[in-house]
C-alpha cells in the first residue's frame, strides 16, 4: 500500500507539472501535442481509468514537457538575437540574425534594415528608388533621402526642364538642394523672364542659390544698360544731288532702311 501511495502521488505531481507547462502554450500550438492519460483522467469519470500510471502515458507526459520547453526557448531565443541585432544596428548584424533565423516574424524588418545599411554604404539613386517599391511607406526612408539627393538633383539638372526639378522636389522638398531647386524650376517655368529687367532683378533676389541666379542678374545688368544709354530721338537728314533721276525714291528708301537698322540695334 506504501507503494502504490507513492505511485500515486509521483503520478499526481507529473501530472502538475505537465498540465503547468501546457499552460500558456499557444492554442495553434498546444492542439497539436499529445494528451496524456493524466488530461484524460480529468474529463473521464470512469475512476477504472484513474488507476495507476501506465508507462506509455509518463512518456507522453515527458514528450510535452520537452516540447514546452522546445518551444519557449525557441521564442526567447528569436527575441533575444533580433534585439541584439537592433542593439548593433549593422549590415553585418543583420545579415547574421537573417541567417541564423530566416523565417521569424521579425524576418521583414531585418531585411528592410539590412537594405537600409547597404545604401547608406553604397548610396545609389537606383537602390534607393527599388526600396521604395520594396518597402513602401518605411519609415526608413527618411534617412536614407539626404544620402542620394545630390545624384538625384543633377538628374534633374541634366534634363534641363521645369518638370525635371519639380520631379526632385516632390521626392526632396525638405532638402538641402530643395531652394536651389525651386529657383531653377522657376526661371525655366517663366523662359528666363524674356529679358524683363523688373522679373530678373526680383528672381535674383528670390532665388539666390539658383544656378540660373548670376545669369537672372547679369541679364537685368545688360538691358539696364542698354535703357539708359538708348537714343529716344535720332534726327536723319538725306541731301540728294540735284538733277539726280527718282531723287525721291531713293530717299524714301534710304529712309526706311536707316529707321529699320536704329530698330534692329535696339
Amino acid at each position: 500500500m506504501e507503494a502504490v501511495g507513492r505511485a500515486r502521488s509521483k503520478s499526481r505531481e507529473s501530472m502538475s507539472i505537465a498540465i503547468s507547462a501546457r499552460r500558456g502554450i499557444p492554442a495553434g500550438i498546444l492542439k497539436w501535442l499529445p494528451r496524456s492519460a493524466d488530461d484524460d483522467q480529468r474529463t473521464d469519470p470512469d475512476p477504472a481509468k484513474q488507476e495507476g500510471c501506465p508507462i506509455d502515458s509518463r512518456k507522453r507526459r515527458l514528450g510535452v514537457i520537452v516540447c514546452v520547453g522546445l518551444v519557449v526557448g525557441t521564442f526567447g531565443c528569436v527575441g533575444s538575437a533580433w534585439k541584439k541585432a537592433l542593439r548593433e544596428d549593422s549590415r553585418a548584424a543583420y545579415h547574421r540574425f537573417l541567417r541564423a533565423h530566416p523565417d521569424s516574424k521579425y524576418t521583414q524588418q531585418a531585411e528592410e534594415r539590412l537594405a537600409y545599411h547597404r545604401i547608406l554604404q553604397s548610396p545609389s539613386l537606383a537602390a534607393y528608388q527599388k526600396f521604395q517599391r520594396d518597402f513602401p511607406g518605411s519609415s526608413l526612408l527618411t534617412g536614407l533621402r539626404p544620402a542620394v539627393e545630390e545624384q538625384a538633383f543633377f538628374v534633374a539638372r541634366a534634363r534641363g526642364t521645369a518638370e525635371g526639378y519639380q520631379a526632385f522636389l516632390a521626392e526632396f522638398g525638405d532638402g538641402e538642394l530643395a531652394e536651389r531647386a525651386r529657383g531653377n524650376a522657376a526661371y525655366l517655368a517663366a523662359n528666363g523672364f524674356s529679358g524683363q529687367v523688373n522679373a530678373l532683378v526680383r528672381f535674383a533676389q528670390t532665388h539666390p542659390n539658383s544656378d540660373y541666379a548670376v545669369e537672372a542678374r547679369r541679364s537685368a545688368e545688360t538691358a539696364a544698360r542698354r535703357n539708359q544709354t538708348r537714343i529716344p530721338v535720332v534726327a536723319l537728314t538725306v541731301e540728294v544731288a540735284r538733277g539726280t533721276p527718282d531723287a525721291d525714291r531713293l530717299m524714301r528708301t534710304f529712309t526706311e532702311r536707316a529707321a529699320k537698322r536704329y530698330r534692329a540695334a535696339g
